[in-house]
């Protein structure tokens, strides 16, 4: 996740307005995203999430960090790097004077209101269209109904196009949950969960038989997994300037 952090805070990518950072923020706290936190400069991470955001009182209320320490010892690491995932974009902002508080009594950390939030949309996290050879068949496993076979067009950092036969029990439609996405990247296997963004119109084969094109999002993507996704989003990219 460093590696990441190091992207997410260049100018190039601070928010101008205080308007969208305030709903990035609100959007991670209502949805409950993981929060990695780092101290500045350092490698080490903790895990977290945002738990409440005043934003007229000018303070958040982050969870206390795990795995955890004393807070004495966190305040002498201070300032914070915070990252996490909205809408499969890293987004990114920094805290600092960690003060401890009580939360629906359980303890968690008060500090001021990020005075930037970064949001990153660099082309490693744009899709990029998956060699034949490096993505095999794609399952997708729903939620009482038959795993479907797919066939993936492009990957992205944060999800994955894919054309499936058309269910023989139950349609797809957005904003399903998947309980699981399982394909071979490059020989290597990945299981994620996933959720149906969007459905295209669906095509007809040759042999007549009907595809459906769906945008997958992925779910709490394991650091691991995220890791070797985005090197391979990384690698993709770079064959393929190269081939023009």
């Amino acid at each position: 996740m460093k590696e990441i952090a190091e992207q997410v805070f260049q100018d190039e990518h601070r928010l101008t307005t205080r308007q969208r950072a305030d709903q990035i923020l609100r959007s991670l706290c209502d949805q409950h995203e993981l929060l990695a936190v780092m101290p500045n400069g350092q490698s080490q991470e903790f895990g977290s999430m945002v738990l409440e955001v005043d934003a007229e009182r000018g303070h958040l209320l982050l969870d206390v960090f795990t795995p955890q320490r004393p807070l004495a010892e966190l305040r002498e690491e201070e300032p914070f790097l915070c990252v996490a995932r909205f809408r499969g974009i890293y987004v990114g902002f920094q805290v600092e004077a960690l003060q401890a508080v009580d939360w629906k009594g359980a303890q968690a950390y008060k500090v001021a209101f990020p005075t930037s939030t970064y949001y990153l949309q660099r082309r490693q996290f744009y899709r990029v269209p998956a060699a034949p050879q490096d993505i095999g068949s794609v399952t997708l496993q729903r939620r009482g109904a038959a795993d479907l076979q797919g066939i993936c067009h492009d990957i992205s950092a944060g999800g994955m196009r894919v054309l499936v036969p058309e269910p023989k029990d139950f349609d797809l439609h957005e904003g399903e949950s998947l309980a699981g996405l399982a394909f071979y990247l490059k020989g290597q296997p990945v299981a994620v969960e996933a959720e149906v963004q969007h459905l295209g119109a669906p095509v007809q084969t040759r042999g007549s038989v009907t595809l459906i094109p769906l945008g997958l999002s992925f779910v709490s993507l394991p650091p691991a997994v995220e890791k070797v996704v985005v090197g391979y989003v990384q690698q993709r990219d770079r064959e393929l300037l190269a081939e023009r």
